[in-house]
């Protein structure tokens, strides 16, 4: 058991090595390595949530709009970007994200 629990502390501090170990709007596109999903759930409102295999929280939620514009806003840590059929992008609100939406080709 005490080797178990060693693997897993000396994991633990190594896993931040590999990337950012906390995402803001300005260090994620710079991380090159992010953890794929260890598992997520629909949350009945049309996104949902989960965890990284490195334990961070992050969730995709529609961006309620009036256009029929299909428009997800994916955040983890203070990092967000949106999420459409026209590729991903960044946008400082759901506004702008709607704006740019309709200025992509």
């Amino acid at each position: 058991m005490k080797k178990i629990l060693v693997l897993i502390f000396v994991f633990g501090l190594s896993v931040p090595a590999l990337g950012f170990a906390y995402y803001t709007p300005e260090n994620f596109a710079l991380d090159g390595i992010h953890s794929p999903p260890s598992s997520f759930s629909l949350d009945g409102l049309g996104g949902f949530y989960g965890l990284t295999v490195d334990g961070k929280a992050f969730t995709q939620n529609p961006v309620i709009n009036s256009f029929s514009v299909r428009l997800h806003k994916f955040t983890i840590n203070e990092a967000y970007f949106y999420i459409s059929d026209k590729g991903a992008f960044k946008a400082e609100s759901d506004l702008k994200a709607l704006s740019i939406y309709y200025a992509l080709v």
